[in-house]
This record gives C-alpha cells, sequence and structure tokens, in this order.
C-alpha cells in the first residue's frame, strides 16, 4: 500500500448507499443535486534502507530473543568494527538492515514532501487555491513546519485570512502572527492549558472556505503539522464539499468555539465551549439537512444530543468491533479498556483481530536496561556513521533495546509505554496478530496512523479515524475530531 491514493467523486446519491449528517444523527440518504469529492492519502516516508551495526550487552542479561521467553535485551552480536550484522529474529531468520522506508531521518524530508502522490503535495494544492476572500482555518496540537507555514504566507499574499488555533508550543505557529510572513499577520490562538485541570487542544483538521465558489475543503488526519506531514507514518483525508454541506458546517462550528470559546478558557470551560459549539449548530444546520459524504463525526469535549461526542464516538466504535468477523487496527497508543476488551471478545468468538503500533511499545515491554549501564552501544547518524549514546546526558533509562541491536530514545517514558505492553499482553496470549513498525525515535519519528477497519463477510465495511489516539484521554478528555467513515471508497 505504500505510495497508494485513493479518490472518489460523488456525483449524486446514488453514488452512495448510506450518508451521515456528520453530527450525531441517525444515517439517511444525500441530496441528489450535491457533488463532492474525496480522497485518501498517507504519509508512508521516503528514505532508504539502513544497517543494523551493534549492540552493547547489559551484563546480567543473556537471554536470546529466539528464546519464546524473552523479556530482556538480547546478548551481544556486535562484532566490534561498526560493519553491518545479521540480527536473529523470532521467526529464525535474519535482518541486516531496516526495510526501506520506515526508519527515516530528518535529511529524508525532502524526498518524501516531493512526492507528486504524497501528503504535502496535496496538502499544496489544497491551501494553492486560496484567494482573496477565502478563509483557512487550522486546528491542530503543535505547528513546527516550515513548508506548511510558506504555503500559508503564500495564502495571504493572495488576499486569504488565515487562523490556526494550536495547543502546545510552537515558534512556527506564533511567527505567522508577528513578523515571521511578509504578507501577514495571521490570527493565532493558543488553546492549550496548564495544569491537572487542563485538556489537550488535540483536534487536527483544516477548513478552506471559498465563499465565492460556494465550496469548503476539509482535510482532517492523524497528523499535526510538524514531521507528520514528510516523515511521521500517518492517514490523512481529503474532501470537498459545498459550503453549506452539514460535515462543513459542523468544522466552522467547532472552529468558532475554539476561538471564540475555547475548553481549556477558565472563562468558559467546557461548558461554555459546548454551548457556543450547540449554538452554533442550531443557527448553521436547517433540521433535516444531510451531508453528502458518509462520515459521522464527533468533537470532543463537544456534546450533540444525548452523549458528550466522545463517548458517543467510543460506543459507536465498539458496535462497529462488536459486528465484524475482523478487525485492523493501526495507533500510536492503544490504551482504551473498552476497545481492549471488545477486541478479545471478538477473538473468543473467531474474528480476526490485526494490530500494528510503534516498536517502541515492544521493546519497553520486553526490555531490561539497568539505569547504572552507560555501555558502548551504537547506533548510526543519517550519514551512517557509528555515534557512541549518552555523549548528551541523557539517562539512560530513557533508552531500550530495538530488533536493530542499537538504540534510540523513548519518546513518551518507560512506564507508560510499559503499561501499554501489558495491556496487549491478553491479546497476545488469545491469539491478536500484532507487529510493531520500527520508527526512528532518536529523531522523534513515530509510526502514529490511528485507524480500525472493521470487515464482514471478507469486505471492509468502515473505518474509524481521527485525531485522538485510543485511549481514555482521547475519548473522554482531551479535545478530538473522530470520524467513522462508510464511503465504500474511502474505506477500500
Amino acid at each position: 500500500m505504500r505510495r497508494a491514493t485513493f479518490t472518489v467523486l460523488l456525483l449524486s446519491s446514488q453514488a452512495l448507499a448510506v450518508s451521515f449528517l456528520g453530527i450525531g444523527s441517525l444515517a439517511q440518504e444525500a441530496k441528489a443535486d450535491t457533488t463532492a469529492a474525496a480522497e485518501v492519502r498517507f504519509t508512508n516516508p521516503v528514505c532508504p534502507s539502513r544497517p543494523y551495526l551493534g549492540y552493547f550487552e547489559p551484563a546480567d542479561q543473556t537471554t536470546s530473543p529466539l528464546d519464546p521467553g524473552f523479556r530482556h535485551a538480547p546478548p551481544q552480536w556486535f562484532d566490534g568494527g561498526g560493519q553491518p550484522i545479521a540480527v536473529p529474529l523470532r521467526d529464525g531468520t535474519t535482518r541486516s538492515a531496516t526495510p526501506e522506508g520506515v526508519y527515516c531521518f530528518q535529511q529524508d524530508a525532502d524526498a518524501s514532501t516531493a512526492r507528486p502522490d504524497g501528503v504535502f503535495a496535496k496538502i499544496s494544492q489544497v491551501l494553492g487555491e486560496a484567494s482573496q476572500g477565502d478563509s483557512i482555518s487550522i486546528s491542530t496540537f503543535s505547528f513546527s513546519e516550515k513548508r506548511v507555514a510558506k504555503l500559508l504566507c503564500d495564502a495571504m499574499g493572495r488576499g486569504a485570512k488565515v487562523t490556526i488555533i494550536y495547543g502546545s508550543d510552537s515558534t512556527t505557529a506564533a511567527s505567522l502572527a508577528g513578523s515571521g510572513c511578509p504578507s501577514g499577520p495571521a490570527t493565532v490562538v493558543f488553546a492549550g492549558g496548564q495544569g491537572q485541570s487542563s485538556r489537550l487542544q488535540h483536534s487536527k483538521y483544516i477548513l478552506l472556505d471559498q465563499p465565492s465558489q460556494d465550496r469548503s475543503k476539509v482535510v482532517f488526519q492523524s497528523a499535526n503539522f510538524t514531521s507528520g506531514v514528510s516523515l511521521h507514518h500517518e492517514n490523512w483525508n481529503f474532501v470537498e464539499l459545498p459550503s453549506g454541506d452539514p460535515f462543513v458546517a459542523a468544522h466552522r462550528c467547532h472552529f468558532g468555539a475554539l476561538e471564540s470559546a475555547h475548553f481549556n478558557d477558565p472563562a468558559h470551560g467546557v461548558s461554555g465551549f459546548r454551548a457556543a459549539f450547540q449554538n452554533c449548530l442550531g443557527d448553521s444546520i436547517p433540521p433535516g439537512s444531510q451531508s453528502s459524504l458518509a462520515i459521522k463525526t464527533y468533537f470532543v469535549p463537544a456534546q450533540s444530543g444525548e452523549l458528550p461526542d466522545g463517548r458517543a464516538a467510543s460506543e459507536d466504535l465498539l458496535a462497529e468491533v462488536r459486528s465484524a468477523d475482523a478487525i485492523d487496527v493501526i495507533s500510536h497508543h492503544l490504551t482504551f479498556k473498552p476497545l481492549l476488551a471488545a477486541l478479545l471478545e471478538a477473538i473468543s468468538r473467531g474474528s480476526k483481530v490485526r494490530i500494528l503500533l510503534d516498536d517502541e511499545i515492544f521493546w519497553v515491554g520486553n526490555s531490561a536496561l539497568p539505569r547504572d549501564n552507560f555501555g558502548k552501544a551504537l547506533y548510526i547518524d543519517a550519514n551512517g556513521k557509528p555515534l557512541t549514546r549518552d555523549t548528551d546526558g541523557v539517562s539512560a533509562y530513557d533508552h531500550y533495546s530495538t530488533v536493530a541491536l542499537f538504540q534510540r530514545g523513548c519518546s513518551r517514558g518507560a512506564s507508560f509505554s510499559l503499561n501499554e505492553y501489558e495491556a496487549l499482553v491478553p491479546l497476545i496470549a488469545a491469539g491478536a496478530q500484532i507487529r510493531y513498525v520500527e520508527a526512528n525515535h532518536r529523531e522523534s519519528l513515530f509510526q502514529h496512523n490511528k485507524f480500525v477497519v472493521t470487515h464482514q463477510a471478507g469486505q471492509p465495511q468502515s473505518v474509524f479515524s481521527g485525531a485522538g489516539n485510543l485511549s481514555s484521554a482521547g475519548f473522554l478528555r482531551n479535545g478530538e475530531n473522530f470520524y467513522l467513515i462508510r464511503q465504500p471508497e474511502m474505506v477500500k
């Protein structure tokens, strides 16, 4: 599936069997006079295969990864000369280098963004269409991709209005509000919070409104506007609809509520944010209006109907899983206990469950590296040069072994990732097929896709996706956007 792109043009209601209002309503048939276009792309990075060089052995650990009971760092296979080595794998084979397009460095970003079928090329197309009288609204957690910032500057130079709402410190986003853009400034709102009571502003989308054409484009994805555009492993969705479509209006209302009354603002809180969102929905979407796309939308911590959207999203996801005979899950975090229980139940009734995760979870769960061990571990830099670890004073406890037998940083801390691995143990024991993507945590590059595909009778039926992780915080606490997609071509 590398570099695959899927496009569908929906010309009428006859093109789809079911369409969702996108705000928690029941599915109904779309209007015949609406048109919509949808495209799915993945940030499958472009980077070469890189050799495995070596690893040092903690003095008290000698268990082999070929041992069925392997729970520790593997013994030393390093040949001492810095030459590539053959790493024994659990299936009895060996491997001497990473697969292509998996373990990347920041210097690989140019090759990834240059792909004509890549994510950045599509973002460039969308933002390149913005001109006088148009508005670009971006919600994100973090924003550091200067290439996207340049596209926004260019759009403002053509007369478009740009507003960015973000949830973590971002000098790139902040610079667009000042002198960082000759054609600026953009409107930039920090919606993050401080302290135990704050919630992550973690929703991620672009809304391009083009009033003169009565058209709008919505981009929603797993990625932030960071290396997620180029080097993380991410999933992106691009849709185009009439400006009055309920799917568009829901995003417009969500963004307006974030801008005017975000949930981390003490003057408004969650209740004020929900009220602003609901009032906008009531004013913007006539009763009975239907979307042109079969996509149901959920915003957290917004509320639509009797249940908060996060609770409704989780219940709809669980219903999809419980009715499926095969489930595919790929996620950055997978800790939501009701989902883990539903997957375990699915296996017990004979459903096939496949899971892809970041390899950091595996190695934290299968390694024991003493805090005081500052030994001779090697890894390679972007130019293939072996480097010793901890020259920057990083704690040894932040590093874990990999199948590559070199070290990289652990992005989220030992206890968190260990809890994630322990949560998988019952699924592993029950027979779930679990694999791990070998990403480069040394450069803060991750497997960051987040979606669940459900199948019935051998055919994919739905995709649940969005900005949020499959965790309690994602469904019940953070500021998030989720989607249940039934549009057949997008699901495929």
